[in-house]
């Protein structure tokens, strides 16, 4: 355990991108940013060198490029800053900088004179170690590794926050979360190594892996029952008690919050938790964190540079979002306070942001609002933040959280279950799909954006999406007005293309499930241009719709 001890100020010169500033120094934590990644032994051409197996699949599914922004910080720049007295906490490849305590004996002038730092600012104090303890309660029922959502018992008071967005058909259609990986970043994980509601996560080793970025190296298990209580409504099983949205997908714990100070620091951890959690290839990342004020006023945020992506943690949420990730963001708990609005990253663009409301649908006061005159919705949707069902810092399980914290892990889960049914989706077009699905996508509102997913509805909206998208991948298009297209993923589904004197031209039958049960539509490009009328027949239920062929000269099939 590292331990600190107060000093006087050192006077010393802070040198940044092009001028001199004479300033004071104090020991703490600073942000150094470096010039260039030059003479790194990665490149992008071996990126299996510093992203995993999974990430790249991520990245080719869906064509994401590798770019100089994925390679790791120079080492040789970390060493040259750390052999003038510096220790490293952490690191960013995506800003090319990396969060380091300077005290008395740290060389700040010719820190600032090496030619490739680009500039040196001050984050936050010394790490203030904390201290927490809660009595784990263990209950000697007998356990259960393994679960079934056929019966609603099986949840407990829990049902109540998979109800509201009309996902239990989906975990008992077997979807769910598996196949899909989420990271909780949070500040802290007390007891998820022995309590009995994560022995099932555990025993069957999706609990992937755990990680510290605060630069304190403390026992995420002994610090923090946030992340905890968070967790537990994605991942936590206790028989008829509570099942989490998501109790079969793989799960990353990532620590970046310090509960004992608020600094900015707190976004650059957050950020390091961030592209770790993209270099194992994460899915999607669940963050019930925010910030807005500091406890050095000179250092807050203001309401002005929302929706702008000025804040750092807002642009690394963007990033992460760019990388692949869906990036799920609680609104933040402020509706009742002056600031009112979401906080960061809750207003990152490529992020969902989801508010919370009482079991019966209806908004929270404290549920952070958006901003009417906002360049794009905030929050998109909202879910259960009042009186949910999670797991204490005593092991017990309780339905009396508060909180957009719990809203938004809550509505992480079930998009992994929606993901893992439709994997080829991406996280842009999951976040577009789980909006057009809220119970208030007509009327869109400051508090509840599109509202509740519909889970079911959303499924639906996934199958017509992805029938019109291979249409459109070969030039058919349907013609506006026209009767869509329905379909469900345990009927046969036939499709037939006639002319419009009802001649047939091109037929295929198959049990729709996802688009893995589509791809293969053999001979649907060589339907030659023109209007045609489109049979769909899904078990009893037939809809006719006109559709145009369009052919152009990049058509693939």
């Amino acid at each position: 355990m590292l331990h600190y001890t107060k000093i006087g100020l050192l006077l010393c010169v802070l040198c940044a991108a092009v001028c001199v500033h004479a300033q004071t120094h104090k020991t703490g934590r600073y942000r150094i940013s470096f010039t260039d990644k030059n003479t790194s032994p990665y490149s992008i051409e071996q990126p299996q060198e510093f992203l995993s197996e999974q990430a790249l699949a991520r990245r080719t599914q869906f064509g994401i490029a590798v770019s100089e922004e994925d390679l790791p910080v120079n080492q040789a720049y970390i060493n040259g800053v750390q052999s003038l007295g510096a220790q490293l906490c952490n690191t960013s490849k995506w800003f090319n900088s990396a969060i380091f305590l300077c005290d008395s004996l740290t060389d700040f002038e010719t820190i600032a004179a090496l030619p490739f730092v680009k500039q040196v600012e001050y984050v936050a104090r010394p790490y203030q170690f904390e201290v927490h303890s809660a009595t784990l309660v263990q209950d000697s029922a007998a356990f259960s590794r393994t679960f079934s959502p056929q019966s609603d018992s099986v949840y407990g008071e829990s049902l109540r926050q998979i109800q509201l967005m009309n996902a239990v058909q989906i975990h008992r259609d077997g979807f769910q979360g598996q196949g899909k990986t989420i990271a909780v970043i949070d500040g802290g994980f007390l007891h998820v190594d022995s309590s009995w509601a994560f022995r099932a996560a555990w025993a069957a080793n999706r609990i992937l892996a755990v990680r510290d970025f605060t630069g304190s190296g403390s026992d995420v298990f002994t610090l923090g029952s946030h992340g905890l209580m968070t967790f537990s409504t994605i991942g936590g099983y206790v028989p008829g008690m509570l099942l989490g949205t998501a109790p079969q997908a793989q799960y990353v714990l990532l620590r970046s919050e310090e509960s004992a100070t608020e600094y900015p620091v707190e976004e650059d951890n957050w950020i390091a938790a961030a592209e770790f959690a993209d270099s194992m290839g994460v899915d999607i990342l669940s963050t019930s964190l925010g910030y807005t004020t500091f406890d050095d006023s000179t250092m807050n945020h203001s309401i002005a540079q929302l929706y702008k992506n000025e804040i750092r943690i807002t642009q690394g949420a963007n990033i992460a979002a760019q990388k692949g990730m869906l990036v799920v963001n609680s609104a933040g708990n402020s509706g009742d306070d002056p600031w009112h609005y979401i906080s960061a990253p809750a207003d990152a663009e490529l992020g969902v942001t989801v508010g919370a409301v009482y079991p019966s649908g209806e908004i929270t006061s404290f549920s952070s609002r958006g901003m009417a005159d906002a360049p794009f919705v905030k929050p998109e949707i909202v879910a259960m933040g009042a009186f949910a069902t999670v797991v204490t810092a005593e092991g017990l399980v309780k339905s009396n959280a508060f909180g957009t914290s719990f809203s938004c892990p809550i509505a992480a889960g079930i998009a992994a279950c929606l993901w893992g049914e439709f994997p080829s989706l991406s996280a842009q077009e999951l976040k577009e799909i789980l909006n057009q699905s809220g119970n208030r996508s007509d009327e869109l509102t400051t508090a509840y954006g599109y509202g509740i997913p519909d889970i079911e509805l959303a499924r639906t909206i996934v199958r017509y999406y992805l029938i019109a998208k291979l249409f459109s991948a070969v030039g058919i298009e349907t013609v506006p007005g026209a009767i869509q297209i329905i379909l469900n993923s345990d009927s046969e589904t036939k499709i037939q293309f006639l002319t419009l004197e009802g001649a047939p031209v091109w037929s295929t039958t198959f049990v729709f499930g996802n688009i893995e049960g589509i791809v293969a539509l053999d001979g649907i490009s060589q339907i030659p241009a023109g209007d045609y009328v489109v049979q769909t027949t899904v078990g009893q239920e037939t809809v006719i719709q006109k559709v145009r062929v369009s052919r152009t000269e990049n058509i693939n099939e």
